[in-house]
C-alpha cells in the first residue's frame, strides 16, 4: 500500500504476467489490504489502445506497469484518454525523465518509480507525496534494512 499509494475506493490496474511475484503483490495482496478494487485485463499480446479504452471504461484511479509498457504507451497521445487517475507507478528499472514528463503533461499525475524482487517485494521507490527526481527509483521503503 505504501509505495503504490492505494486506498479504499481505488480501481487499480497492474500490468504484469501471472508468473511474476509483482502480479501477486499488485493484483491481490496490496489492493485487498487497502480495500481497493482490482481490474485485470487479459491481453494475449499487449496493445495500448484497448488497454487505455478499458481504463476509461472502468475508471481506473491507480495504474502500475513496467517500463516496457510505459514506452509502448508513449506511442499514443495519452491526452485522448480522460481518466480519474490518482496514482501512477512503474516498476523494474528507472524510467526516462521524458516519459515521466509526457505522462504528467497528458494526465496531470506524476509517474513514480519503484523496484523490488520476488523475495522482497518493493525495496526502493518514490512514495506518494514526495518529490520525484527523474531517473531515480527513490529511497528505501519502510521495513527495508541494508546490511
Amino acid at each position: 500500500m505504501y509505495w503504490i499509494g492505494l486506498g479504499a475506493g481505488d480501481v487499480h490496474l497492474n500490468v504484469s504476467s501471472p508468473g511474476w511475484a509483482k502480479h501477486a503483490w499488485s493484483n491481490f495482496f496490496t489492493p485487498w489490504n487497502a480495500g481497493s478494487e482490482v481490474l485485470i485485463i487479459n491481453q494475449p499480446r499487449f496493445s495500448a489502445k484497448p488497454l487505455l479504452d478499458a481504463m476509461v471504461r472502468h475508471q481506473v484511479t491507480s495504474f502500475c506497469a513496467p517500463p516496457t509498457v510505459w514506452r509502448m504507451l508513449m506511442l499514443e497521445d495519452l491526452s485522448q484518454w480522460k481518466l480519474p487517475l490518482r496514482e501512477l507507478v512503474g516498476a523494474g528499472e528507472p524510467l526516462n525523465p521524458e516519459i515521466i514528463e509526457r505522462v504528467r503533461g497528458a494526465w496531470g499525475v506524476t509517474l513514480r518509480d519503484g523496484f523490488g524482487q520476488t523475495e522482497t517485494t518493493a525495496v526502493v521507490g518514490n512514495p506518494p507525496g514526495q518529490p520525484v527526481r527523474p531517473g531515480s527509483m527513490g529511497t528505501r521503503c519502510p521495513g527495508t534494512r541494508w546490511s
